[in-house]
């Protein structure tokens, strides 16, 4: 494969619906050519395609150092409780970078894809596995185990159990300690 572009900008590689695993393996190919992006699906590439920021930034952010554990580069906007880049596959909280197995990224990965979701075991097996649930739940309990215990207890990231259901990502928007996003009370846990 030859991409070729102008030589002042990296070239781009959008991919959508893929396994993060597949994507990690394009980024590593691709790696000196274009940068790789990751959507969930067509809605997530929407939204990855319109938000304020734009692609090419969001490109040399996860093109720069892949495996650096140091500070993400300092920004004057404020720097949220979770940034996740997919190309390098790898995933800061407040700023510091995470030391991530494959598998551990990809649970984290799946879980920030929907945080207003509450993902079964059977969903989460089928994404980070990517094998049929078979009703044991202890390979997607001890690896949530795991990924919680690399989360900093201050960072604002928080893996909540639903019991008898699955997992759900929590990150704290700066609300008042026992207040939900918008005021609300915060769910039963």
């Amino acid at each position: 494969m030859v991409i070729r572009g102008d030589g002042s900008d990296p070239a781009m590689v959008l991919c959508v619906g893929l396994p993060l695993r597949s994507v990690g393996e394009l980024a590593e190919r691709l790696r000196e050519q274009a940068v790789v992006i990751a959507a969930p699906d067509i809605e997530g590439a929407l939204a990855l395609l319109s938000e304020d920021q734009s692609v090419e930034d969001a490109g040399r952010e996860g093109a720069a150092s892949s495996r650096d554990m140091r500070p993400a580069p300092e920004d004057p906007a404020p720097v949220p409780a979770l940034r996740i880049v997919s190309a390098a596959r790898q995933a800061y909280v407040r700023g510091v970078g995470l030391r991530l197995s494959a598998q551990e990224f990809d649970l984290l990965a799946a879980l920030a894809s929907d945080t207003d979701r509450v993902w079964t075991f059977e969903e989460l097996t089928a994404q980070v596995w990517r094998t049929r649930y078979m009703g044991d739940r202890e390979h997607v309990n001890s690896a949530v185990k795991r990924l919680r215990r690399r989360l900093p207890v201050q960072g604002g990231v928080r893996i909540v159990s639903v019991r008898g259901i699955g997992y759900r990502l929590a990150l704290d928007h700066g609300e008042p300690e026992g207040t939900a996003p918008g005021g609300a009370p915060p769910p039963l846990i």
